[in-house]
């Protein structure tokens, strides 16, 4: 289960923005759609504690995080998540090898070598980053996230730079790590396409809010069909 409960002001210059966000889901991946400047990007730092909200909750299954009311709120480095940045952010003086094991601190090698020959990275494991295709870097940045074994992998636009084959490719390696590593998942995205591809529930932002939970595989099966749902969500791109 994802609960999230969040509330914070965030103050630009003379305006403020206020996130106002109260969901909860049973699937194993919550996709968060929306357009810019809707708080996406802002719920997934809350989760990771690099941001902390004014009040609120945050438990993945049934561990909570952050709860105001108890004043609970664990460091970011013991809260088990694990986050791919749109810009992916990896060491550029390290390879790739370095990079995914410097995420796994004193975790096991055998770990490490089983994420390298998961993700496709075996022939290329030795090579700097500087060197790896935009593809080839997602990869990488993806099986850095994974490192640390996390109980919820935050993913921010992760398809947003690449290319339709290499998505695909991509879509293709997350399905097999999710499988072999048995994560929850929360998803920004700006094409609910790849939300369907990927499935889970599907929460639209606006403005700070959470003004629809649709369950895809629910209304398909009540006829709501594929172009309706997108009307549904109002994310017709």
């Amino acid at each position: 289960m994802i609960e999230l409960k969040l509330k914070k002001n965030l103050v630009h210059g003379k305006s403020v923005f206020a996130l106002n966000v109260d969901m909860s889901t049973s699937a194993e991946t919550l996709f968060l759609v929306g357009h810019s400047g809707s708080g996406k990007t802002t719920i997934l730092n809350m989760i990771a504690g690099l941001l902390t909200p004014d009040s609120g909750l945050i438990c993945i299954d049934n561990r909570i995080l952050f709860d105001s009311k108890l004043r609970i709120c664990l460091p970011a480095c013991r809260r088990k998540a694990g986050y791919l940045f749109q810009d992916n952010r990896l060491f550029r003086h390290m390879n790739v090898e370095q990079n995914i094991s410097y995420a796994a601190g004193k975790k096991d090698r055998d770990f490490i070598g089983i994420l390298i020959e998961t993700a496709g990275l075996g022939e290329i494991k030795n090579y700097p980053v500087s060197k790896l295709s935009g593809g080839q870097k997602q990869r990488v940045a993806l099986a850095r996230a994974l490192a640390v074994r996390p109980d919820i992998l935050l993913l921010d636009e992760p398809f947003s730079s690449l290319d339709f084959e290499r998505t695909q490719d991509l879509i293709r390696l997350y399905k097999n790590l999710r499988s072999l590593l048995r994560f929850k998942s929360i998803i920004v995205t700006h094409t609910v396409r790849e939300a369907l591809l990927l499935e889970g529930d599907i929460a639209e932002i606006k403005n700070g809010k959470c003004i629809s939970l649709i369950t895809p595989e629910k209304d398909i099966r009540n006829n709501i069909g594929y172009c309706s749902l997108l009307r549904k969500l109002n994310m017709v791109s």
